[in-house]
């Protein structure tokens, strides 16, 4: 059993990134469509999600794949394991969906407040969208190497030692002594790429 719920998660994600690969390829064709009309006004879509989730095979037998990996089949009362099991998924899965909720309604109105702010300074909608997603992006990655370095203050992770990096690069003389700009100094080294960044908005687009 164990066996055959790992392969059907194995096929789930087969599945999944199929999916995700023809969507990709179809972008261009669905965003010439318009996308897709919007939900019917007398839509309810905790009754039909609920019902979806209930009678949905496909998740059904996830879940059975999925939590028979953790039940002892040696336990006394094996239900009562799944029904830990499914109690604690069913809690994790609100608290992540009232995170997302809540979180992008926080997210759409901070996005309102800078667009307001970008459009009062001078830009249009569409210079205002680019300025932010660029500053948005360059942060987003800007932390997500920092934190593949340095995941706690003041702690390296092991394999970013600048001295070392140096000398295995030792025929690449510039490329070496970068290593001091590209892995220390990290709060620095944001506020000028910040400023850089902000500067080339305001020159691509006039707006100071």
């Amino acid at each position: 059993m164990k066996y055959a719920g790992a392969g059907y998660l194995a096929w789930l994600a087969v599945g999944m990134l199929r999916a995700a690969w023809g969507l990709w390829r179809t972008r261009r064709e669905r965003a010439a469509d318009g996308g897709a009309s919007g939900a019917s006004a007398d839509e309810r879509p905790f009754r039909r999600a609920l019902v979806i989730s209930l009678l949905n095979p496909k998740a059904i037998l996830f879940f059975v794949a999925f939590f028979v990996q953790f039940v002892d089949p040696g336990y006394a009362c094996p239900a009562v394991s799944f029904v830990v099991l499914g109690a604690f998924a069913t809690l994790a899965s609100v608290l992540y969906l009232s995170a997302l909720i809540f979180g992008g309604t926080r997210h759409a109105g901070q996005m309102e407040e800078n667009l307001r702010l970008f459009t009062a300074a001078g830009f249009t909608l569409a210079q205002a969208v680019r300025a932010l997603t660029t500053a948005y992006l360059y942060t987003l990655g800007f932390v997500t190497e920092e934190q593949g370095v340095q995941p706690v203050p003041d702690e390296r992770r092991e394999g970013y030692d600048v001295n070392e990096r140096a000398r295995l690069m030792a025929d690449f003389p510039l490329s070496a002594q970068a290593g001091a700009e590209i892995f220390e100094d990290y709060e620095q080294h944001f506020e000028e790429g910040l400023a850089l960044v902000i500067e080339g908005i305001g020159a691509r687009y006039g707006v100071s």
